[in-house]
């Protein structure tokens, strides 16, 4: 059975709900419906040397740094005893709080850290921001492969993920899965801050993915920003191009259930921006296009056309980090303040 767009706007809510329930199972997710505990500490700068030198091999990594300002307040944060992130939270923050999820570096030495594009010029706008490291990276990583990373330099490794799939997969489980419900746990924990009346979830690459997955099964999501994230499921199964993506998003079946536009579907009529590059060879700008247009449908078929933007621009996989589009996504996200 394949959910087509037309299909699933019929008694749209009961579909709706039927859909991400079958989606919840196919990925074994169980969303997070309590506060987590959550300890607080005076943010750890230091970067490790090992890190230090990684980025020196991957200089590029350095626009993605940005400097932190008085504005706000920085604890880093440990949820639920695993997942490690850091917090800002402005003086007199608008009641939006953002998670911010980052994508893959070289290897798998960096994570909530390349969020800082982001992260910090929201904080400076007034949104509570939280990025944290994904499953396996950071602070979450291990270890032992760093050696083997920087020696690679350029060269992409992500060992570590690869034994996280192949283990949750022996168990019935998914990567995917396992990321969404550490997500949804963070929603929660964002939700139980003073003052929030809404919680954002934005990610580029990697992070997009599992932004648009968050947002279409986590009902609590308000607005969902993908950058370069549109996965289609379809052409991976297609295709022998490993760039149409590694094992962290892969699902047993799921091309046979659904494709990325069926997903995008359950965000309706919740807001969603999405940017994508024309040049990206990791997200075939075809059935970008494709599901975007049909996923517009729904949202115009229920009265939202103003919450739903999709952006083709011509660049390839990371230019839209600049600061041009990051005020077009600021801008859309202080709607739902």
């Amino acid at each position: 059975m394949h959910w087509g767009i037309k299909d699933n706007m019929k008694n749209s809510k009961d579909n709706s709900s039927k859909l991400r329930q079958e989606l919840l199972n196919l990925i074994s997710c169980k969303l997070s419906k309590e506060t987590p505990n959550v300890s607080f500490s005076k943010p750890n700068y230091d970067i490790e040397e090992k890190v230090a030198e990684a980025i020196k091999l991957w200089p590029h990594l350095n626009n993605l740094r940005v400097a932190d300002s008085a504005e706000y307040k920085i604890q880093d944060v440990l949820i639920d005893n695993e997942i490690s992130g850091r917090l800002r939270i402005p003086e007199k923050h608008n009641g939006m709080a953002v998670l911010c999820l980052h994508g893959h570096a070289r290897g798998m030495m960096l994570g909530k850290e390349m969020t800082e594009y982001c992260t910090v010029p929201l904080a400076q706008q007034n949104f509570i921001t939280l990025s944290v490291d994904l499953i396996g990276f950071g602070n979450r990583r291990n270890r032992d492969f760093d050696d083997i990373e920087i020696k690679i330099g350029g060269q992409t490794l992500f060992q570590q993920e690869k034994i996280n799939f192949a283990r949750l997969l022996t168990q019935g489980k998914t990567l995917v899965g396992n990321q969404i419900e550490e997500l949804s746990t963070c929603v929660s924990f964002l939700k139980s801050l003073d003052g929030i009346k809404n919680v954002a979830v934005m990610g580029h690459s990697m992070g997009g993915i599992f932004a648009f997955w968050l947002g279409a099964l986590d009902q609590r999501i308000d607005c969902t920003i993908c950058l370069a994230g549109m996965i289609n499921y379809e052409a991976f199964a297609n295709s022998d191009n490993s760039r149409y993506h590694d094992c962290y998003c892969l699902v047993p079946g799921i091309a046979e259930l659904v494709d990325s536009g069926d997903i995008l579907s359950l965000i309706a009529p919740r807001g969603f921006y999405g940017i994508h590059g024309r040049h990206d060879r990791g997200f075939p700008i075809d059935r970008v296009i494709a599901n975007s247009n049909k996923t517009r449908e729904v949202y115009k078929q229920m009265g939202a056309e103003k919450m739903f933007r999709s952006e083709i621009i011509d660049c390839d996989h990371g230019d839209m980090l600049s600061e041009k589009y990051l005020c077009e996504i600021f801008n859309f996200l202080k709607i739902f303040r």
